[in-house]
């Protein structure tokens, strides 16, 4: 899923809106400037029981695209700017997600971390039928 697993700010819902959210292996909800790991909370990503696209828009925002440009081309040289050019463009969603327990929210993230919920409820629909 890359170096840093995909965070989320959650705009409304089971959360209070100085929420965000990591999606890894597990999702994990942090207050905004928290640096203590003790007040994550941890949730398997198996409990995810749906998520789907609010709506979507690709964001790519100049300084970054021209800083990540800039630290390729002294890493890598020209080919090093083109690729840092291009890893800055990520696609930005708005997704709704339920869990198991009814809790809800709206977020605002990369597609990574929409795309990784929807990947662990379609694990749990194969494993399903294939019991």
């Amino acid at each position: 899923m890359g170096l840093f697993p995909p965070t989320c700010k959650l705009l409304a819902g089971s959360w209070s809106e100085d929420t965000n959210m990591m999606v890894g292996d597990r999702l994990g909800f942090f207050k905004e400037g928290n640096s203590d790991p003790n007040k994550v909370e941890a949730i398997e990503l198996s409990r995810v029981t749906s998520v789907e696209i609010a709506t979507s828009e690709t964001v790519q925002k100049l300084g970054s695209t021209i800083g990540l440009g800039l630290l390729g081309s002294v890493i890598l040289g020209p080919v090093g700017l083109i690729a840092g050019v291009f890893a800055s463009r990520k696609k930005m969603v708005n997704f709704i997600f339920k869990l198991d327990d009814g809790r809800q929210a709206i977020a605002y993230g990369e597609e990574k971390a929409y795309l990784a919920m929807q990947m662990a409820i379609m694990k749990k629909q194969v494993n399903r039928s294939l019991n």
